[in-house]
């Protein structure tokens, strides 16, 4: 396969363990933790026992012009017994229809029935518009948000009816909303959009009922509408380990914490070297006033990956919370050093997609935050400003918010990571007016404040139960 394909194969592999994992009857572990056997350096055995697997799929993605073949093998895991092997081959417009059959065949061997994708049997598709859709998964998982939406939104352009597209481009504009790379309303709404179309298309897309959920949770908090889309996005894929960990999301909010740490531990067991669903695992423990299990879990996420920022920051907030503040500061302070948006996931977080058309105003949206490094570098920062403020280094607090003011004046920064760096000053006054701002501009993460150590200072505001209760929190 040409070089420059290289993208091909992770994509075709991400959207083979999507379709494996739609059946209820299969437990498929995710990319995530498959990616790390690349290369045959450990024998299937070893494998199985690590990932709790009985079988295992081995196979081999070769593109020669506007022809792909797939050649796919069943193992079983255990004895390292081939079990079934097959090649398949069509041309690249027809390359969802090929996954399907790929699968198909595979669940036939085991003998459980998947639902068809209703994009896979559509007319066969312009080859440039699987082109973008392929691109657009391939720079999501590497965790290249802006790529991502700039390669799906031109493969929406090409072809309006692309379902997949569409639910991808969900996917991406939450990341987008929830690190504040867009104002929050703005990304909520192109996401509510883009997974509203899906839908019409095709409404057994599991994904694009998540992303829906995750609007119902994030901008509109309307809890039980949030509950509805992710239990059907459940039922749909219930190996998503995404979706399950979307859902433990809603499950803090409402105070169900048991069920919480449930669901944040079946995504886990569903991508158990993924180091951002281990890092999750400790904020949720975290939450939960668990901080000796918070660093458990956030030193795991980073031993599977020392660059991962958010295990970083989990490490840092649990430190707060023990008021080991120099520990803190330094996991702090390592992770507002690192790159725009990297997550230990990509080495080119901060490029632009230059390789193929893209609207001026997504080209624009591109250059503006790469040059802005508006992401993750500011919920570092004001941790960092919480964290001085509450160790007593006013003065340090102070650089951190009058730094994260002057950034406010240029490009967007979430009124709520103010309000934290006021809360470790203890001026509630000036962090409760900031929380008001967040509430109007929809912050993505408001909706953690009644669960949010750092905030429980202004728990006994009036003002703060006041916003609590407009927000019709779970009290």
């Amino acid at each position: 396969m040409d070089s420059s394909q290289g993208y091909f194969a992770d994509a075709m592999t991400d959207l083979m363990i999507t379709h494996l994992a739609r059946s209820p009857y299969l437990r498929v572990t995710s990319r995530t933790s498959t990616l790390r056997y690349r290369g045959g350096q450990k024998s299937i055995p070893d494998i199985a026992r690590e990932l709790h697997v009985d079988l295992v799929v081995e196979g081999s993605v070769v593109r020669e012009g506007q022809r792909v073949r797939i050649t796919a093998q069943l193992i079983r895991a255990p004895t390292d017994e081939h079990v079934w092997a097959n090649t398949f081959e069509r041309d690249f417009s027809h390359v969802l229809a090929l996954q399907q059959d790929v699968a198909q065949a595979i669940a036939e061997q085991i003998g459980v029935k998947l639902a068809p994708w209703r994009t896979a049997a559509a007319p066969a598709a312009n080859p440039q518009t699987q082109e973008e859709y392929l691109r657009g998964i391939y720079y999501y998982g590497m965790g290249d948000m802006m790529k991502s939406a700039a390669a799906l939104e031109h493969a929406v352009m090409l072809d309006p009816d692309h379902a997949l597209a569409y639910a991808a481009l969900a996917r991406t504009y939450y990341f987008i909303a929830f690190f504040g790379d867009l104002p929050p309303k703005e990304a909520f709404q192109r996401m509510e959009e883009a997974a509203t179309k899906a839908l019409a298309k095709d409404p057994t897309l599991a994904s694009a009922h998540g992303s829906l959920a995750l609007v119902k949770l994030h901008r509109d908090w309307d809890w039980a509408g949030a509950e509805q889309h992710f239990r059907r996005a459940l039922e749909l894929n219930p190996s998503n380990a995404d979706i399950h960990h979307d859902y433990a999301h809603l499950l803090l909010v409402m105070r169900r914490d048991r069920e919480s740490v449930t669901e944040t531990e079946r995504a886990v067991a569903l991508d158990p070297f993924n180091p951002m669903l281990n890092a999750c695992l400790g904020w949720h423990r975290l939450f939960a006033g668990e901080y000796d299990q918070a660093i458990e879990a956030a030193t795991r996420a980073l031993q599977i990956q020392p660059a991962n920022f958010w295990a970083r920051m989990n490490l840092g907030w649990a430190y707060e919370q023990k008021a080991m503040y120099p520990e803190a500061l330094t996991e702090f302070k390592t992770a507002s050093e690192q790159k725009p948006m990297s997550m230990g996931m990509s080495s080119q977080m901060g490029e632009t997609a230059t390789d193929h058309p893209m609207s001026m105003q997504m080209a624009a949206e591109a250059a503006r935050i790469t040059a802005s490094r508006a992401d993750l570098v500011v919920l570092a920062t004001a941790s960092l400003g919480h964290a001085l403020g509450t160790a007593g280094d006013r003065p340090g607090a102070r650089a951190v918010l009058d730094r994260l003011l002057r950034q406010r004046q240029h490009q967007y920064v979430s009124p709520y990571d103010v309000a934290l760096v006021y809360a470790g000053l203890g001026d509630k006054d000036q962090a409760l007016d900031w929380l008001q701002r967040a509430y109007q501009e929809r912050s993505s993460l408001l909706v953690f404040a009644l669960r949010e150590p750092r905030l429980a200072p202004l728990r006994t505001e009036p003002r703060f139960a006041a916003l609590m209760r407009e927000f019709a929190l779970p009290q």
